[in-house]
């Protein structure tokens, strides 16, 4: 499992430089919908079930502090020189909200093939949630939404390839153009 994330500029659409989550744990996605029935004769007669938005959940080991600044716009900032630097992200609250990003990832299949999955414009509800354990390793999980891109209209992305593939780093944009 791979899982990149960039932050995404929802009124320029564009993309930021792609960060990858270090040893993702996982990723699940359910598709939402708005749906509604109409009945007559004690029966139901038409059903409508329209696609909304995504939602996520993704976990991931350890504390990057670069992802964290992408996906819950945390301030982010270093000092001094190895082997004694610092490391230093905070969490603001008000303000414009949480930032938009886009998540990225590839998937193992059977016999050497993968998938690429795409959330083109996501949002967390909440600033990641982490809970450490003595003898446990740290494994922070986070939780979103994830919207249509105006100009593609798609919410998820789906690509399987026969042959394992590697997943698009250097232009985050073209991660999302594989069913345009």
């Amino acid at each position: 499992l791979k899982v990149m994330v960039a932050a995404y500029d929802i009124v320029d659409d564009t993309y930021g430089t792609a960060i990858e989550l270090p040893e993702p744990q996982t990723i699940e996605l359910k598709l939402m919908a708005d749906n509604d029935e109409i009945k007559a004769q004690g029966r139901l007669q038409h059903l409508l079930s329209v696609t909304t938005h995504a939602e996520f959940t993704t976990s991931f080991a350890g504390l990057p502090f670069d992802a964290l600044a992408i996906i819950a716009g945390m301030s982010n900032s270093s000092s001094g020189t190895p082997p004694n630097g610092t490391r230093r992200a905070n969490a603001g609250a008000g303000g414009a909200g949480l930032p938009y990003f886009g998540i990225a990832g590839q998937v193992s299949a059977e016999d050497g093939a993968d998938v690429w999955v795409g959330l083109p414009v996501c949002m967390l509800d909440a600033v990641p949630s982490w809970k450490v354990e003595q003898n446990k390793f740290f494994i922070p999980s986070a939780s979103g939404k994830a919207i249509q891109r105006q100009d593609y209209g798609k919410v998820l992305y789906l690509l399987g390839h026969q042959t394992a593939t590697a997943l698009i780093a250097g232009n985050f944009s073209d991660a999302f153009a594989w069913n345009t």
